[in-house]
């Protein structure tokens, strides 16, 4: 591990999930993928290798720490009673790990996100962690 993986925002209150999404550079189209966790400071992809390399630019594609590549992402959140909420946010990849030949994980942090967003994303996981919670009491 090197120190830049160490220096990633652990403030936040994260969450495992398994929400579709589209993820793309900004200057290029964008392609599915799946988020697999989730904080107000960031999150996880799992995508295959088509979606690693549209968004990983060709002289960073070997794995691990990536810098200065910004990409949009686009996903849905359905809180329990709401009504869905698409969240469309800027980010910068951070990091990447390709865990067999067509799969991969991509640490994104998010960057310039408004309050609103912000409020949205950690009233989301209070409410996540707050079902968890109670489910794991009664079993």
């Amino acid at each position: 591990m090197d120190k830049q993986h160490f220096a990633i925002d652990r403030r936040h209150a994260r969450i495992e999930t398994d929400i579709s999404c589209r993820v793309g550079r900004p200057d290029a189209g964008s392609c599915d993928a799946t988020i697999i966790n989730l904080s107000a400071g960031g999150l996880k992809l799992e995508c295959n290798r088509k979606t690693y390399t549209t968004i990983i630019p060709a002289e960073q594609s070997t794995p691990g720490q990536v810098s200065d590549v910004p990409v949009i992402i686009k996903f849905s959140l359905s809180a329990i009673g709401r009504r869905a909420m698409t969240m469309q946010l800027t980010a910068m990849v951070i990091h990447s790990e390709r865990l067999a030949q067509d799969r991969f994980h991509i640490g994104i942090q998010f960057t310039g996100i408004s309050k609103a967003n912000m409020n949205r994303l950690e009233n989301y996981i209070d409410q996540v962690n707050a079902v968890s919670n109670d489910s794991s009491m009664h079993t």
